[in-house]
């Protein structure tokens, strides 16, 4: 999968996640509010504010891994890597970013069967932004792919 593919796929109808690693590997799972690709093998991730201990391991050990799926086919991607740069409040571009989001995963909410406005129950109460280094990429759409390394070569 090629940055562009990568990119479509992000503003396709898709429910994001995101985890983080702490003290002793352990995970934390947080929900991504949007994502964009800045650059063929970067990744601009919004994340909620007050995600536990989220922003103390992005800080700590900076590994991050979002899985992204369509919530129309199931069709899924989980990319990790390592943020880079900063965790930096939204600007004007993130702000956009994360309103189209909410509008498509609206839509795709509706589409698959749950009420209007839905998505407000799920959105993070305030959002920051972080760069994502990408380094690998797998495949995680049910069925016998799910799990094998995708190219990453150009994404």
């Amino acid at each position: 999968m090629d940055a562009g593919e990568l990119d479509a796929f992000l503003h396709s109808p898709v429910a994001m996640l995101g985890a983080s690693v702490g003290p002793g590997l352990v995970p934390e799972a947080f929900r991504v509010w949007g994502a964009r690709m800045e650059e063929p093998r970067r990744l601009r991730v919004l994340i909620p504010s007050d995600g536990g201990a989220t922003l103390e391991n992005l800080r700590t050990h900076n590994r991050i891994a979002v899985t992204v799926t369509d919530i129309t086919t199931f069709t899924s991607v989980q990319v990790k890597g390592r943020v880079v740069g900063g965790i930096d409040p939204l600007g004007p571009a993130e702000i956009e970013l994360m309103l189209e989001y909410d509008q498509r995963f609206a839509a795709a909410l509706v589409q698959v069967g749950f009420p209007p406005n839905w998505e407000r129950c799920l959105r993070p109460g305030a959002l920051l932004s972080v760069a994502l280094e990408v380094e690998e990429l797998f495949d995680q759409s049910p069925g016998a792919r799910a799990g094998h390394a995708m190219p990453a070569t150009s994404a």
